[in-house]
């Protein structure tokens, strides 16, 4: 018992003489304090606010430019205008950005503008092209402008079925350019007017300058359509309503002028009239109407071209009378 009584005092002063070798309190309080503090957050760096811009667009009475109206700035695609003639150009490389404009009725317009941080606003006065159809008076009050084409940007928009080298682009003077049908056509030549469209109580407006046949589809659906004849320089015009080949109703009248004629087709209801000039020319009552659908025409031209200018759609919500013209007294 004595030797176990001393083998055990000998093991527990060597536990604390081992003991008496570590570390001290405030030592190990240290170590714990420095493994539990947590990793400082990085500091972030704030993201720069983006370069946009709002650009306004104005004509030079005021008026806002919103119909075929784009804008586009450096290194974007250009941003068709909202029914308030503004457009948002988003994410800009600025600070310094070239903007260019172009809206139907308007000389085309660019400009370098600078930039801040965030968003900027431009409000851009467009100057009137007189070559071209200005949205604004393209239609009577009361009328919504459907379409507009006066091809003085060398393109037909919203045509399909034609391609060169049937059609060019002509200078005509005081016209600016016209689209012109070649007389060597030897087959006729077809082009919709904004496929896959339907039209319901509308005029459809344009200038002229053939010889010979232009035919009209008006309200094409279901196998029905209005087909005009119209040659200007031999038989005149005539109205059918077609109802799967088969002729309902017909309006005619000849008539002979090769010069450049202005031409309205008018729908409202179950009339279906064709103006010349301003005058009512001939009219086609149907008692079963079509009252909506695509428009089209097809060309047949050999021996002399056929010129088209300044086509217009308006919506009609009363029938179709053309603008009075105002005689200018000279004093």
């Amino acid at each position: 018992m004595k030797k176990g009584y001393a083998l055990m005092s000998v093991l527990m002063i060597g536990m604390l003489l081992l003991g008496g070798c570590g570390p001290s309190e405030e030592a190990i309080a240290t170590m714990t304090a420095s493994a539990w503090t947590p990793t400082p957050e990085p500091t972030l760096t704030p993201t720069p606010m983006p370069f946009d811009l709002e650009v306004v667009l104005e004509g030079e009475g005021g008026e806002s430019v919103f119909y075929g109206s784009y804008a586009a700035a450096t290194e974007h695609e250009e941003v068709m205008a909202d029914a308030d003639g503004k457009v948002e150009l988003m994410n800009l490389p600025g600070p310094e950005v070239e903007i260019s404009v172009t809206a139907q009725g308007y000389a085309p317009y660019t400009e370098t503008v600078m930039l801040e941080h965030g968003k900027n606003s431009k409000t851009i006065v467009l100057t009137a092209d007189p070559l071209q159809i200005n949205p604004d008076t393209a239609c009577q009050e009361g009328q919504q402008v459907l379409y507009i084409e006066d091809f003085e940007d060398g393109f037909a928009q919203g045509w399909d079925g034609i391609s060169r080298p049937q059609y060019t682009f002509d200078d005509v003077e005081a016209r600016g350019k016209v689209l012109t049908f070649s007389a060597d056509n030897t087959e006729p030549t077809g082009t919709a007017i904004e496929p896959g469209k339907e039209f319901g109580n509308i005029v459809w407006k344009w200038d002229t300058k053939n010889e010979n046949d232009i035919f009209i589809h008006f309200h094409e659906k279901d196998n029905q359509k209005y087909l005009i004849r119209f040659q200007p320089g031999g038989e005149g015009i005539q109205i059918m309503h077609l109802d799967n080949g088969d002729h309902q109703v017909t309006a005619y009248r000849g008539m002979n002028d090769k010069e450049w004629t202005s031409v309205a087709i008018a729908y409202f209801g179950n009339s279906l009239e064709f103006w010349i000039n301003g005058e009512l020319y001939v009219a086609l009552d149907d008692p079963e109407p079509i009252p909506e659908g695509g428009l089209m025409m097809h060309f047949t031209q050999v021996g002399s071209p056929a010129s088209l200018d300044n086509m217009v759609i308006c919506s009609l919500d009363a029938p179709y009378a053309p603008p009075v013209v105002e005689e200018v007294v000279e004093e």
